[in-house]
This record gives structure tokens, sequence and C-alpha cells, in this order.
């Protein structure tokens, strides 16, 4: 279990249920897989998708700890995650992605090029 999550999660107000704890622990798996390919890129985009109505902030802390373990050769595809995440959100369903990427995604380009 994360604690940085956990620590998201209490900062936000928002208490986790059952399902959202076991959602983000599925998407962390998958996030954890992810490479360069399209079809790992949009599974794992897919999987943040499915935290819109809900738990999009839950999804955006999973993606960041995710970078922040990954190696450097996911460190681009994690990116590639993300972007495909913002544009199928803004086309599909609105904002709810792009306001909880927005504070972490500079922390993340930067330490990308770090």
């Amino acid at each position: 279990r994360s604690h940085r999550l956990d620590l998201d999660l209490f900062l936000s107000g928002a208490s986790p249920s059952r399902k959202t704890m076991s959602d983000a622990l599925s998407l962390r798996s998958l996030l954890r897989k992810t490479d360069v390919t399209a079809p790992a890129i949009q599974q794992s985009a897919g999987a943040m998708m499915k935290h819109y109505d809900k738990s999009p902030a839950v999804a955006v802390t999973e993606w960041r700890n995710a970078l922040h373990q990954a190696r450097l050769d996911q460190h681009l595809p994690l990116l590639y995650v993300a972007n495909e995440t913002l544009q199928n959100s803004k086309r599909n369903r609105g904002n709810k992605f792009l306001e909880a990427f927005s504070p972490v995604l500079g922390q993340a380009l930067a330490f990308i090029c770090q």
C-alpha cells in the first residue's frame, strides 16, 4: 500500500473506497509494466481513464509514483501515458484529468530532464 497515496487522499479530504484502492493497485501494477509500445501506452491510459469519474487524483498520484520509481527507459513511455490520458480526457470527457495533472506535470517534466 502506498503511504504517499494515503497522504494525498488525506490532504484532499477524500476517503478512498475499497474499490478505488483496488483499482489503484491494479493501475500501479500496469504502470510499472508500461513500455514504449503503443498498445502498452494505450492500455495504461485506458486504465487511468477508468478513474475519471470518481478518482482522477488517485490515478495521477499513482502515475507520479510510478514515474519516480521507474527505470530511465520507462520515463518517456509514462510521459506518453500522461499525454494520451490528457488528450482522451479532454476530447471525450472533460477537464478532470487536466485539473489533476496540472500541479504535478511540470515537476514530472523537470524530474525526467534531470
